[in-house]
């Protein structure tokens, strides 16, 4: 099971390394790619958990106002950014709330709502 995630993390890091370097020419849509359902369900949730870090860096810079949540912020920006970029690229559907702090997946719902009560309740936490 393992070694079947590893793959499909590793497709998709190379398929999102792929649509980074393509130009912006037809030559990037003349690519055929086939994903399993495995596949496709792994960057679906890739994508909503990346908002879960999205959200969580958000609400604690608000709260703390520290650059360090900051910046981990705009990186997690990147990281949902890329992933939405390469379900669209590949026209896969996909469902992510617009909503802060609200997601489909109920253990990443539960994942949220964990970090957050813990990330408030001092900063050293």
């Amino acid at each position: 099971m393992k070694v079947l995630q590893l793959r499909n993390l590793l497709v998709i890091l190379l398929l999102t390394i792929s649509s980074v370097s393509c130009k912006s020419d037809d030559s990037a849509t003349a690519i055929n790619t086939t994903f399993s359902q495995d596949e496709i369900n792994n960057m679906k949730f890739m994508v909503e958990e990346e908002k879960v870090a999205l959200d969580v860096y958000d609400a604690l810079d608000q709260k703390w106002g520290l650059n360090v949540f900051n910046n981990i912020k705009q990186s997690e920006q990147n990281h949902f950014d890329t992933m939405k970029n390469l379900l669209e690229r590949y026209t896969i559907s996909y469902q992510v709330s617009t909503e802060k702090g609200v997601f489909y997946n109920a253990d990443l719902q539960k994942l949220y709502t964990d970090l957050i009560a813990k990330g408030s309740i001092s900063i050293k936490d």
